[in-house]
């Protein structure tokens, strides 16, 4: 595959992943997880993290990584889904 066959497949996936990112909330996608957040020391519950997963996956083995909901969202300006998302 040449470079610019190359270039295109990744804009029109980035293009998928946009739109699907964009559509997650009306389809019900994200889950929200708790995870205690442990005294190392003591053992103690001090807090709690609230985690937003998107349960979309294009190849449908499971939870999109966190880090790709992260970076795309910047990308695209959309560090208001957490926020909607209550």
């Amino acid at each position: 595959m040449d470079e610019q066959t190359h270039t295109k497949n990744a804009d029109i996936a980035m293009l998928a992943l946009e739109s699907s990112l964009r559509h997650a909330i009306e389809r019900n996608e994200f889950l929200l997880h708790y995870q205690a957040k442990r005294d190392i020391a003591g053992g103690k519950i001090t807090g709690m993290k609230a985690l937003l997963r998107w349960t979309w996956s294009p190849r449908e083995v499971g939870l999109t990584p966190v880090t790709v909901i992260i970076n795309l969202a910047h990308a695209l300006k959309l560090n208001v889904v957490a926020v909607h998302y209550r």
